[in-house]
C-alpha cells in the first residue's frame, strides 16, 4: 500500500515511546503496557470475517487502520457494535463515521482526538492491531 510503510513506521515508533517513556497506556490511573501487532489484510480490506476473527478469536480491543474508508466500510458496523475502537490512519469519509462513536479517523473530517479512543478503552484488555 502506498504510504503504508511509512505509516507502519510510524506505529512502530509511536509504541516503543509509549512503552520506554510512559509506561503503555493509562487506564483508570494505572499504566498498562499494549500488546500490538501487525496484520496484512492482504486486499487492503478488512472484510465483517477478518474482523470477526480478531475480536473474537485473538481478542483485540483497538485496532488501527486500514488506510482507506472503501477498506473499513465491510466491518464498519461490527467494530463500533463491540464496542472496538478503531482509528483509520488515512480514513476520513464521514459516512463511515457517522453514527459510530468508537470508530475515528486522525485526518480532518472528524474533530475526535486520538486520545479520545482509548479513552473508550478503559477497563478493557490491551492489545491493538495494525492493519496494513
Amino acid at each position: 500500500t502506498p504510504g503504508g510503510a511509512e505509516i507502519r513506521k510510524g506505529y512502530e515508533m509511536f509504541f516503543q515511546w509509549l512503552h520506554s517513556e510512559r509506561g503503555g497506556i493509562c487506564f483508570g490511573g494505572q499504566r498498562r503496557p499494549v500488546e500490538f501487532y501487525i496484520v496484512d489484510s492482504g486486499s487492503g480490506t478488512l472484510s465483517e470475517e477478518a474482523a470477526h476473527h480478531l475480536l473474537y478469536n485473538r481478542h483485540v480491543s483497538a485496532l488501527l487502520g486500514p488506510l482507506s474508508s472503501v477498506e473499513l466500510k465491510p466491518a464498519a458496523d461490527l467494530l463500533n457494535a463491540s464496542g472496538t475502537v478503531l482509528v483509520g490512519s488515512t480514513t476520513n469519509a464521514k459516512p463511515i463515521f457517522q453514527g459510530r462513536p468508537h470508530l475515528f479517523s486522525v485526518f480532518g473530517s472528524t474533530d475526535r482526538e486520538f486520545e479520545s479512543a482509548f479513552e473508550l478503552l478503559a477497563g478493557k484488555v490491551s492489545k491493538v492491531v495494525i492493519l496494513e
